[in-house]
């Protein structure tokens, strides 16, 4: 664990009581699973690490409305995501996404998304769900297909 863990379990542990969390910049390759106690947690950013992946635990944050995930390696969200029914606003621009991530479409309150700079090749007619979807971001993917409704 490098300095940047450190720091990002000492944000944590500041942030108990808090409805933000910053842990942007830190070099992270995880989230410490100690992330899963901010239950009043609103906004998150982890913005500009080294994650390849989001730990289960984010999915404990079912009051989160803002997720900052850009500059990162992402290519998954982890199974229980559909748990984050609050979410409105997802940001993960500069990933490594290759599909579009399906369990967004569960994620119905979702007014934004930002999947910019990524490999996506096709969005999914299940889009269609997203009554609230104001904002999608696709540019600079490889989108070959999109739906046809």
């Amino acid at each position: 664990m490098g300095k940047g863990y450190k720091e990002a379990q000492k944000r944590i542990e500041v942030a108990k009581n808090s409805s933000k969390l910053d842990l942007s910049n830190l070099s992270l390759d995880e989230i410490p699973p100690t992330i899963s106690k901010l239950r009043k947690l609103k906004f998150l950013d982890i913005r500009k690490n080294n994650l390849k992946s989001l730990p289960y635990e984010i999915c404990d944050l079912t009051n989160l409305r803002e997720l900052r995930c850009d500059i990162n390696h992402l290519s998954e969200l982890p199974l229980g995501f559909e748990q984050l029914h609050q979410l409105e606003k997802i940001s993960l621009s500069n990933n490594n996404f290759q599909e579009f991530p399906i369990v967004l479409t569960m994620l119905t309150n979702l007014s934004m998304i930002n999947l910019n700079q990524n490999s996506i090749r096709k969005i999914p007619s299940d889009i269609k769900h997203f009554v609230h979807l104001k904002q999608l971001e696709i540019d600079d993917n490889k989108i070959e297909q999109l739906p046809s409704e």
